[in-house]
């Protein structure tokens, strides 16, 4: 009997990297002996996870800015920005090693030279059929095996508002330490008028008089009357002009919806007795709230002050029926709210003029008592805990818009077409949605001070100023285009006076003129940013490209709102090869939200914003569960070749 062949146990030792696995297929002994390999396995430890700094960035102090209408001064640092903006660095420093790590770990699985085990054949070779070849005698080969590309689709479980939403209650400062005296400065209703006198005609007359020619249209002699504010040596006077297009600004509907508010907002109800019954408490129609109407339509478009003044008209109609007092006189005991709105509806001059004076005796008796100081300044106190009222921020907006803006929108809309700089705007109630959705005024009983907010493509500012007066957070816009810059400065000025002569108290607001992509005061507050709007609508993929890189600064929970997405929403967001290592993209968690029709002025339907968070860690996670998945897709497909 022959004896049987030797064997050889040869061992050799190979050094296998984290995440790397091992393969091995058989192949035909070339003759005998038959040699057998066995491969003892070391593997290395994996190396330690790169830290995660979770602190939160450090405010820099907010240099001198020359060319900003107002700095942030309340940026005092507690560290310096470059301590802060060097953490980022780190941060996305070690993603960074973290992705060449893999790719060189992936490089030198590739490289390295495979090892085959080898055995004799225990089975025989199967015979060859007829069915094994075709009609031409060629024997069919077995088709290749297809590995697909990996794709891991992943969603992070994370809330996608910035700021905690179990923060405690705080109170912020609502009120104005100043008086209501603006001086010359203030954009009064009666400036905008007399500058376009010729678009406008007589609303009033003299019922009495028809030859009466004191309610017409003049130069200098015009009819008008005062609206007292709430603070101290604060008042303006108004034109007793209509706008013969009905969707310009309306003084009379904007004096009267104004008086409306200072009336529900600032006054006791015993206080609101001596005025008389509001229209929205008597009048408006079931199911008709005044809550659904203060942010329902754009500020640059006056149609909603029209649409105002055809309600209060055809509401009025049920009064004229009712008892009134004399034309002319009304009495104290009238009710001089209906008073004034039975007065525009008849057309009545003489009785709006009266019933206005009326008022306004009434309302300074009030700011001054003999015994007090004025209850109306100290009312913006009690707001601190929740917030300035919807109606009192929206009069503000509205009121600064339609001064400063309104005369210029035809100008606002020569722009370049098909171009990064087309001009538009949000109205306030979608921006006022967007501040609870980042978490800025996410609960009336919370405020934004201490915040910062960043607008990329402020225009004339819009925004930014509602960002400050409705959160109080400390707010920055940058714009590129002159025209639109100049006013956003000259609003902000004008917006400041009309909070003073309201009695309440705004966030600090910066804004410059410059190129988004290259602004060093920018540069020096991103880092820092806990909510950055940039509407990129029609942004053209140069300038998104160059705003991701930025975005790479922004602290950890920071928020990016847009109108278009910098990357795809989380639930249809997919981790592959060729994506995993874009860090700007895949730090965002990434959620939409629907707008609705009339809330963008430079389209009339509806569509989505995006909101981005800044998930690094959320980074870091989905990357592993991405490349385990890779793993067991590798070792899958090496156990079906074998």
């Amino acid at each position: 009997m022959l004896s049987a062949p030797s064997r050889r146990v040869i061992t050799s030792t190979s050094i296998l990297e984290p995440g790397q696995s091992w393969f091995s297929k058989t192949t035909k002994p070339p003759s005998p002996p038959v040699v057998t390999v066995v491969t003892r396995v070391v593997r290395k430890p994996a190396p330690p996870k790169p830290p995660v700094s979770s602190s939160p960035a450090s405010k820099p102090s907010a240099p001198a800015s020359v060319a900003s209408s107002s700095s942030l001064s309340s940026l005092s640092p507690e560290s310096s920005p470059d301590a802060s903006q060097k953490k980022r660095k780190q941060a996305n420093a070690s993603l960074k090693d973290s992705v060449a790590s893999s790719a060189a770990k992936k490089r030198r699985v590739d490289d390295k030279p495979s090892i085959t085990l080898t055995k004799a054949p225990t089975k025989k070779p199967k015979k060859k059929t007829p069915n094994d070849d075709d009609d031409y005698g060629r024997v069919r080969s077995k088709p290749s095996v297809h590995i697909p590309e990996q794709v891991f689709r992943y969603s992070r479980s994370r809330s996608t508002t910035a700021f905690d939403q179990n923060d405690a209650p705080r109170e912020r400062k609502t009120w104005s330490d100043e008086d209501g005296a603006v001086g010359d400065g203030l954009i009064t209703s009666e400036s905008v008028i007399k500058g376009l006198m010729g678009s406008y005609k007589a609303y009033f007359r003299n019922p009495r008089d028809l030859s009466d020619k004191s309610f017409e249209p003049h130069p200098t002699d015009y009819p008008f009357v005062d609206l007292e504010y709430p603070n101290d040596n604060a008042s303006e006077r108004f034109m007793l002009l209509e706008p013969k297009d009905k969707d310009h600004y309306n003084p009379i509907m904007c004096l009267e919806q104004s008086l409306h508010t200072i009336v529900q907002h600032y006054l006791t109800p015993e206080q609101k007795l001596l005025f008389g019954t509001l229209p929205e408490e008597s009048l408006l129609s079931p199911g008709r709230s005044t809550s659904s109407q203060s942010f329902s339509s754009p500020p640059c478009s006056q149609s909603s002050t029209s649409t105002s003044a055809t309600d209060s008209s055809s509401s009025l109609t049920s009064l004229s029926t009712e008892s009134s007092p004399s034309r002319g006189s009304p009495s104290p005991s009238a009710n001089l709210l209906r008073t004034l709105n039975r007065a525009i509806h008849l057309r009545d001059g003489p009785l709006f003029v009266s019933t206005m004076k009326r008022i306004n005796e009434l309302m300074q008796s009030l700011k001054h008592p003999e015994s007090t100081t004025n209850p109306l300044r100290a009312v913006p106190r009690s707001w601190s805990k929740t917030g300035i009222p919807q109606k009192v921020m929206l009069r503000i907006i509205e009121e600064t818009y339609q001064r400063c803006i309104g005369p210029h929108v035809a100008e606002l809309r020569r722009y370049s077409a098909f171009s990064s700089e087309v001009y538009g705007e949000l109205t306030p109630y979608l921006v006022s949605e967007i501040l609870r959705e980042t978490g800025i005024t996410d609960n009336p009983s919370k405020c934004g001070e201490g915040k910062l907010f960043l607008d990329l493509g402020s225009g004339v500012g819009n925004v930014v100023l509602q960002a400050a007066l409705q959160s109080g957070c400390r707010a920055f816009g940058v714009e590129i285009m002159e025209h639109p810059a100049r006013l956003a400065g000259v609003q902000l000025e004008q917006m400041k006076m009309r909070c003073r002569m309201w009695g309440v108290d705004m966030g600090e607001v910066e804004l410059v003129r410059g190129d988004m992509t290259a602004c060093p005061r920018l540069d020096e507050l991103i880092s820092q940013a806990d909510v950055l709007l940039v509407n990129n609508f029609v942004f053209k993929e140069e300038l998104n490209n160059a705003l991701r890189s930025k975005f790479l600064d922004l602290k950890e929970g920071a928020m990016v709102v847009s109108l278009k997405p910098f990357a795809p929403p989380s639930n249809n967001q997919r981790l592959t090869e060729r994506n995993i290592d874009d860090i700007a993209v895949a730090i965002f968690d990434v959620a939409s939200r629907p707008y609705h029709s009339g809330t963008v002025s430079w389209s009339s339907g509806s569509g989505n914003y995006y909101l981005h968070r800044v998930d690094r860690e959320g980074y870091r996670e989905s990357r592993m569960q991405f490349e385990r998945a890779q793993s067991a897709g590798r070792r899958r497909t090496a156990t079906r070749k074998l």
